[in-house]
């Protein structure tokens, strides 16, 4: 029998991203405020992707198609943040609150051009439909100091919006769904937190806060239609999505001394309605396809421990000067109640190992950092899980920074120095490709980045 080659896989990416802001600051004591921070910004960000691909069985060529796939974002936004304080009944009291909102545009396109049995016209295939999305937050925070104890307590009431535009492109698509109805939804997240210092050097803390997350515009509007051997499944929308809900617990205990810094963070939350991409359903072959979308599955908890530590080398004597180390660690496990199941989206143990250098000349201020970072492989997939498990990897990173003037910060860095083959489970558990080719989400080899910013 003869087996399928690959005679082509090419993956061209270019990324942009522009913003503009403009910042107020009033430090005048006002009525009603002591402080205020405005900020007016626009971000445009812009990801082109042209994929070509070639297959052949024996001498014939069973695949010779390009994949042309934009994103594109367009945000507005708007943030304002004022701060009273005063004393009263043996507290010091600071009072915070503003606004915080934006307006967004979000779009994509996605072309593919197929040639292996002649040629044919480009199809267009938009994944979602080019959609408004709005965002509008009041909040209002009070925190209240006394000695070694320090309260807080916080509301914040939003509003957000999905205005799909039910563009031709899109529902005109094969299979394509139905036009789908505009989304809002407001919400009330209340917070609250109190820390204890147990001495100059040690804090304990314990904190709650309601989390609202609504659909994203791929849940509620996304579409795909995937018909390829062996991966026959559409991923469709869910107008009927509601937001989920989640209650946080927090319990933390930080030490911090003029050379070693120690935080420990235990925490559980509790979802409501936790939004998840299910199998919903078959359509009726040949092939039979699958049916995707995103659903509110129920109740979910999902709880976990983070360390961080970082420790200044220079009390090891003055060749240490400007040295540092440091180490990192997250484990998180989680709970379907619903079903009795383990979560996919919970990412396996990660461990993060560092060790940096800072200038000790504060006139050219530079500092490089060093990265290894030691990912496990997932051992609880639900018990439903058929794609593609990654094993363990570790990766070295550098990064770097120069402070060129007050005004202008240089960013460096090479990723993946030795050129490891890996994955990131969040990115290839997204892979619906029953096939599970590992190449469909394995992380770049070695590349790098460079970013120059100006502050005028």
């Amino acid at each position: 029998m003869t087996s399928l080659q690959t005679v082509l896989a090419e993956n061209i990416a270019d990324d942009r991203r522009t913003r503009y802001s403009v910042e107020f600051e009033d430090a005048n004591v006002h009525a009603f405020w002591d402080n205020l921070s405005a900020k007016l910004y626009y971000q445009y960000s812009n990801t082109n992707t042209t994929t070509n691909t070639q297959t052949r069985v024996g001498n014939i060529t069973s695949r010779d198609r390009t994949d042309e796939i934009r994103f594109a974002q367009n945000t507005l936004g708007f943030s304002a943040e004022f701060t009273k304080e005063y004393e009263g009944l043996g507290f010091e009291h600071s009072f915070i609150y503003g606004i915080e909102s934006s307006a967004e545009n979000a779009q994509n396109d996605f072309t593919r051009t197929d040639r292996a049995f002649g040629a044919s016209d480009p199809v267009d295939r938009p994944a979602f439909d080019e959609a408004d999305l709005g965002r509008y937050d009041l909040f209002l925070q009070h925190l209240s100091t006394n000695d070694r104890w320090l309260f807080q307590a916080g509301l914040r009431w939003g509003y957000y919006e999905i205005l799909p535009k039910n563009s031709a492109a899109f529902l005109n698509q094969a299979n394509a769904p139905e036009a789908s109805p505009d989304y809002s939804k407001s919400s009330i997240s209340p917070s609250a937190s109190i820390q204890y210092e147990l001495s100059e050097k040690m804090v304990l803390w314990v904190r709650y806060a309601k989390g609202i997350r609504n659909p994203g515009v791929e849940d509620y509007v996304g579409f795909f239609n995937h018909s390829t051997t062996g991966a026959f499944f559409r991923q469709i929308p869910n107008p009927d999505l509601k937001e989920e809900t989640s209650d946080s617990f927090d319990l933390g205990i930080k030490y911090a001394s003029e050379s070693l810094e120690v935080e420990l963070t235990t925490y559980y939350t509790l979802y409501n309605g936790f939004i998840s991409m299910e199998t919903v359903g078959q359509a009726v072959g040949p092939p039979i396809t699958e049916i995707k979308q995103a659903r509110n599955i129920g109740e979910v908890d999902i709880y976990g421990v983070d360390l961080r530590t970082d420790y200044q080398l220079n009390k090891l004597g003055d060749a240490f000067s400007g040295y540092s180390t440091g180490f990192n660690l997250s484990w998180a496990d989680g709970h379907n109640k619903t079903t009795d199941d383990n979560v996919n989206t919970v990412d396996p143990i990660e461990a993060v190992l560092h060790v940096g250098y800072d200038s000790v000349d504060a006139e050219k201020p530079w500092g490089l950092r060093l990265y290894g970072t030691y990912r496990a492989e997932k051992q609880d997939a639900t018990k439903d899980y058929a794609f593609y498990v990654p094993g363990s990897s570790f990766v070295l990173d550098l990064t770097g920074y120069w402070i060129v003037s007050e005004n202008i910060n240089l960013n460096f860095g090479i990723r993946n120095l030795t050129d490891e083959r890996y994955w990131i489970w969040s990115s290839s558990s997204s892979s619906y490709h029953a096939s599970a080719t590992s190449e469909y989400s394995a992380q770049p080899g070695i590349n790098g980045f460079l970013s120059l910013s100006f502050k005028l």
